[in-house]
């Protein structure tokens, strides 16, 4: 796990524009540090303050550098420890050179491959298959990989660069490119700091993020002309024409309807029989692994089975809250009682701690927060990087792709209703209200919200949220042309692919920056290409049972002699008490808004009305807490409209 940069710029560089970057970044790799540059058409390898291969010269050396290239790697060493996975790497017999982020997990699979056709090794390191595997099947072998990743390859021959980013953008890689000038890199700050672009506000984008909640056009970011490599995609930079080109390799929605054409059936077993193989295989470290323990279904799963694999210590990272309706250590204490190698560990975030916090956490998201939720999950990771444990499993796409959010259960039983199932259909509705405690009437709503036309979307969401009420009326009137973002989920399926290529990406990029703002490699076994898949291609009443939910897990921990945790009805997750907190706050909040400038589309009156009234609907709450975060994003990257 790494942080990876680099600027390509045929009139010329600065040595210190990448030395700017790579500090930047620094958090995502303290244990090394290297570069790759062209000078004068010359290639060279540099060192820089942190760097634990010292053979190459330091890069505050160069003397009177005219530098068209330059790739920056930090690293944070988890996979061979040692100095020969340095990075920017290059093999002996092969012209490329790469800066890589991420982990792919089976490394030692494709090496053995490999080795059947004739290539030597002189690492443990999944870096270096990486990049032999690049040399031998080309853009191909993105196909091969199971695991998360965003790399960088420099081809001389071709005068090109390849980027790829892994299926579901578990590992992130942005961009900017301007006339002959490109700079890319794993996160926006370091763009920020190269010294080739300055911070301008997207209008349009930060539109939809603040009423829709998402943007139409995923590749997009909050700051103009900073994009995101999409998941799932290759890119080729051509220097001689200064051109990108984008290509996708792989098709979720394609991939689990050509699998649906097999004979191949799919069972509750068969998707746990995946899950285990890919928690497995996400177990491989030279370092420590340890877990986030929510106690929910998703992360005391992953830690069942991995405490009794690793057989050595074992830690876990809970927050808890004085508040009762989200306090889950009671739960969490289950698992950790279960097995006699954990070691616990707890945190308790508090809304002091977070106004204290919100600069900083913001500064490492690059973009602004959706609520305060995020904040738990960031003391979580402070409290693992205190501890030392630099990797940790999370239970991050179970919900996606089996349906756990409230919302799948309305597309179950609406489904139920057209196919005129309806004695399952009454069934399941009524055991979906006495076992997940849940208004199955107000789901199926929500899942027919999804079938309106796109203006009549916009006026049922606009009633039910207060993102709007926030913007003044002249920059509402600027983008009143502006649709909702599709989603679609007219199946069980649809939702589920909606879901992974949608909402959890943002979950995702809270997931990386949080757990890289305190140098953690944080890894996501459900998100496992083949685990998604045979996921997705479960029927609905696999997924679904008896109004359980997420059923296949629940077995596996009532099998697992937890049975409190398989049949809990609520659900949580990583949450905060977001009205107590405003109330906490209050004086600070309107110190704020009355001391700061506000943005030109704010409503500040209605902001205020919100701090001084009561607020209990979730929704509400998170959206007033967002243009919170929006106002202190502006104000950390120097951002006006």
């Amino acid at each position: 796990m790494c942080g990876i940069a680099g600027i390509i710029k045929a009139s010329g560089i600065d040595s210190r524009q990448l030395i700017s970057m790579s500090e930047s970044l620094r958090h995502r790799g303290p244990d090394d540090e290297g570069f790759f540059i062209i000078d004068k058409g010359k290639s060279s390898f540099l060192t820089g303050n942190d760097s634990v291969y010292k053979q190459h010269e330091h890069i505050s050396q160069l003397k009177n550098p005219e530098i068209s290239l330059g790739f920056v790697h930090r690293r944070l060493s988890i996979l061979d420890l040692t100095v020969a996975g340095h990075q920017p790497m290059k093999l002996p017999d092969f012209e490329g050179v790469m800066t890589y982020n991420g982990e792919v997990y089976n490394y030692r699979e494709l090496r053995e491959e490999l080795k059947t056709f004739g290539y030597t090794f002189s690492s443990d390191s999944d870096s270096e298959v990486i990049l032999r595997a690049f040399a031998h099947w080309g853009k191909e072998c993105v196909k091969k990989f199971k695991g998360m990743w965003a790399f960088a390859i420099f081809l001389p021959t071709s005068n090109t660069v390849f980027f790829s980013r892994d299926r579901f953008g578990i590992k992130p890689l942005c961009y900017f490119l301007k006339n002959e000038t490109l700079v890319f890199a794993s996160e926006i700050k370091a763009i920020t700091v190269s010294g080739e672009y300055t911070p301008e506000l997207e209008q349009k984008a930060l539109y939809e993020y603040l009423v829709y909640g998402s943007l139409n056009e995923k590749k997009r970011t909050l700051f103009n002309n900073v994009f995101e490599l999409p998941a799932a995609h290759n890119m080729v930079y051509d220097i001689t024409a200064a051109s990108l080109s984008c290509e996708k390799y792989y098709d979720l929605e394609k991939t689990v309807s050509e699998k649906l054409n097999t004979r191949e059936q799919f069972t509750g077993e068969g998707y746990l029989s995946t899950l285990e193989q890919s928690i497995n295989i996400h177990l491989r470290s030279d370092v420590p692994v340890g877990s986030c323990l929510s106690g929910g279904l998703d992360s005391s799963l992953l830690v069942a089975h991995a405490a009794q694999l690793t057989g050595s210590r074992f830690h876990t990272f809970t927050a808890t809250f004085k508040e009762k309706e989200i306090d889950e250590s009671y739960f969490a204490k289950q698992v950790i009682a279960g097995f006699s190698n954990i070691t616990p560990h707890f945190t308790e975030p508090s809304s002091q701690q977070y106004w204290q916090d919100i600069e900083k956490l913001i500064w490492h998201q690059d973009q602004p927060i959706a609520s305060t939720s995020m904040y738990s999950q960031w003391e979580v990771m402070k409290l693992a990087g205190a501890n030392g444990t630099k990797v940790l499993l999370d239970g991050q796409g179970a919900d996606e792709t089996l349906g756990g959010y409230a919302n799948f259960s309305g597309v179950f039983l609406l489904n139920l209703l057209l196919k005129a199932k309806f004695s399952l259909f009454f069934a399941e509705k009524n055991k979906l209200k006495e076992q997940r405690t849940l208004n199955p009437l107000r789901e199926m709503g929500r899942a027919f919200f999804y079938k309106l036309p796109g203006k009549l979307k916009q006026v049922a969401r606009n009633k039910n949220r207060i993102g709007n009420n926030l913007l003044n009326e002249s920059f509402k009137n600027n983008f009143s042309g502006i649709t909702f973002p599709l989603y679609k989920a007219a199946t069980f399926r649809d939702a589920s692919v909606s879901a992974v290529n949608s909402g959890l990406q943002s979950l995702l990029r809270y997931e990386d920056r949080n757990s890289m703002a305190f140098s953690i490699e944080s890894r996501v076994p459900f998100l496992e290409h083949e685990t998604v898949e045979y996921a997705i291609c479960l029927n609905d009443t696999e997924k679904i049972k008896n109004g359980w939910t997420k059923y296949p897990l629940r077995e596996y921990l009532h099998k697992q002699n937890l049975p409190e945790i398989a049949w809990r009805k609520d659900k949580k997750g990583f949450i905060t008490p977001q009205a107590k907190w405003k109330q906490e706050l209050k004086p600070q909040l309107l110190a704020y808004i009355h001391d700061y400038p506000l943005p030109a589309f704010v409503n500040k009156t209605q902001l205020l009305q919100y701090v001084n009234s009561d607020m209990n609907n979730s929704n509400s709450l998170s959206e007033f807490w967002k243009m919170i975060a929006v106002m202190k994003w502006m104000q950390i990257f120097k951002l006006s409209v």
